[in-house]
């Protein structure tokens, strides 16, 4: 990564040599430290004092390039099971719970030829930061419960890709540029293989690429170097070197064009849109190459178009919008989009996108969670799935158990809600995401009266109701943030069944819902057996502890022996 910035630095000197752009460079020196560790893994830190935040991050060589087509979108997939159980932290959530206990926010994104993880956390955590990355990264457990949830999760994702008009676009023009290697240029991935991913695909993906010698570790924040490498080496150190896997596993070039080619896309939108992308040069037998994208980052790309763009090109009427430029390992793609200057769209958003069919638990299954408190639920869960505090039944004695289907309903917009009563089942749980919106209510009277006639259970929204008076004579349970007499519109965008964030938590189409008083807590479906089985240990201990109280025996409520015998107790008086 050093060698990267030191390489765009000089063409900057090259190019645009001024004495402010080299004191920038000596400054970026300065600050970059770098060392490689003997198993080969790349430790690169970089001391800022500014915030007392530190952000460890990890990145892998990997990514749609080192897909075959039996491989498509599992690097991606990969990349969702990364911060799930491994053998230190074998439970589902663990790592979300050791991650919240050190006051860290993580995530990770894939691209064509990266794979990054990050945690961003207050200085004072970072070994225990690192410890968590390195017990995800070396020894992950691929647990079948957790890879099924996150496979419909990543499904759901292509689902959204797919609503979008220019998607279909740029996959079918990618799958004519790149014809059979086409996987190794999409990341999204394939439906199908996503669907079929197992536990020993993702044991061969971490197999080949996820070895030091394939790996960068970047340490940036408040934080003073030689820890930063000291902790490094201590961690990640003894992480074993692996094969080079793109000597083992080559990534065979991208086979030329022989001729011209087109397709034609039909969507319904209202703008035509002309994508035209070609073969570029390699970077590594051209240097050429990514100057060339450099230069297009860094200068107005407008100055460009008229001695590059193809003179047959010229539409009148219209201009170039955009150009896009990037220089991937083996190959550079160029792609110009010409558009009505008017139009900032390739066309209307899709107002309603609808997963009509998913897989609901055994009524035995939703059976096991009936009449258990929430606090019985989420300590089965490890305390995870709780959704925000403010979300509160309308009144007091409201409790539900039952199967959640989803609905996201963009800013100020009720379009999904009102839809997702033709997908419902007797006994679901109509689970409402509201994009933050806190102006008008999503859930009227009429509307959650149908919901009891036709069946559903209880209707849960992370924004707010009207008609209260109408919703408690309906006689369904509601839990809301709070209620107004505004009315949201019918005009999208929204979605229904494909996952969501309600109150903080995800939420996916056939997971199992429980609320009473204290709140709502979210069962996820790959998990709901095992937390089942939890749920019946919690009962039973619950249940033996309030009659050791009734009868009048004193719990254990604190270890004031073993306190005092660790040193942790201190009596002041």
């Amino acid at each position: 990564m050093i060698s990267s910035a030191a390489a765009i630095l000089l063409v900057v000197a090259g190019t645009l040599a001024t004495p402010a752009l080299a004191q920038s460079r000596a400054e970026l020196a300065r600050a970059i430290r770098h060392e490689v560790l003997p198993n080969g893994l790349e430790v690169i830190v970089v001391e800022n004092h500014g915030v007392p935040l530190v952000t460890v991050e990890l990145d892998v060589k990997n990514g749609s390039f080192t897909q075959t087509a039996e491989y498509a979108g599992l690097a991606h997939m990969y990349e969702h099971m990364f911060f799930k159980a491994s053998r230190q932290f074998p439970e589902p959530g663990a790592f979300a719970q050791r991650a919240g206990e050190l006051g860290a926010e993580y995530n990770g994104t894939t691209s064509e030829e990266r794979v990054n993880y990050y945690m961003t956390m207050l200085a004072d955590s970072l070994e225990g930061g690192m410890r968590l990355l390195s017990a995800s990264l070396r020894e992950p457990l691929f647990r079948e419960d957790e890879l099924g949830r996150e496979r419909e999760i990543v499904l759901g994702e292509y689902d959204r890709q797919e609503s979008n008009p220019f998607f279909q676009l740029t996959q079918a023009a990618g799958q004519r540029l790149w014809g059979a290697q086409w996987s190794r240029k999409n990341t999204i991935g394939d439906r199908a293989v996503i669907r079929s991913t197992t536990p020993p695909k993702m044991r061969e993906i971490q197999y080949r690429y996820y070895v030091p010698n394939n790996s960068a570790l970047v340490i940036t924040g408040d934080v003073e170097p030689e820890r930063a490498f000291r902790l490094a080496k201590e961690i990640f150190g003894s992480w074993a070197r692996g094969d080079d896997p793109f000597n083992r596993w080559p990534v065979p070039p991208m086979p030329p064009l022989t001729a011209d080619a087109g397709v034609i896309v039909e969507q319904p939108v209202s703008a035509i849109t002309v994508l035209i992308q070609w073969h570029g040069p390699r970077v590594r037998s051209d240097p050429a190459a990514t100057e060339l994208a450099f230069l297009s980052t860094v200068q107005p790309s407008r100055r460009h178009h008229v001695p590059i763009y193809p003179p047959t090109m010229a539409v009148p009427g219209r201009q170039v919008a955009g150009i896009s430029i990037w220089t991937p390992r083996r190959r550079c793609c160029q792609t110009w989009s010409p558009c009505h200057r008017r139009l900032s769209m390739i066309g209307n958003p899709v107002a309603l996108t609808i997963r009509r069919r998913i897989e609901r638990p055994a009524p035995a299954l939703v059976d096991a969670f009936r009449n258990a408190p929430t606090g019985f639920v989420t300590d089965a869960r490890n305390g995870m799935g709780s959704l925000h505090h403010g979300i509160k039944p309308l009144l007091p004695e409201m409790q539900f158990v039952g199967t959640a289907v989803t609905c996201y309903c963009g800013p100020m917009d009720i379009l999904a809600c009102m839809a997702a009563l033709d997908f419902v089942q007797p006994g679901d749980v109509i689970m409402i995401a509201t994009a933050g919106n806190d102006t008008a209510a999503t859930v009227g009277d009429l509307w959650a009266i149908w919901a009891k006639r036709i069946g559903v259970a209880a209707i849960v929204c992370d924004g707010l109701v009207r008609d209260v008076p109408g919703l408690l004579a309906a006689d369904i349970p509601v839990f809301a943030r709070g209620h107004c007499p505004n009315a949201g519109f019918r005009n999208g965008p929204g979605e229904v069944n494909l996952g969501i964030t309600c109150g903080g938590v995800h939420v996916g189409p056939g997971d199992i819902v429980v609320g009473d008083r204290d709140g709502v807590v979210v069962v996820p479906l790959a998990a709901a057996e095992s937390v089942a089985l939890r749920l019946a240990d919690v009962r039973r201990k619950e249940a033996d502890a309030e009659a050791k109280v009734k009868s009048g025996e004193k719990l254990a409520f604190w270890n004031e022996a073993e306190l005092l015998e660790q040193g942790l107790l201190r009596y002041v008086d």
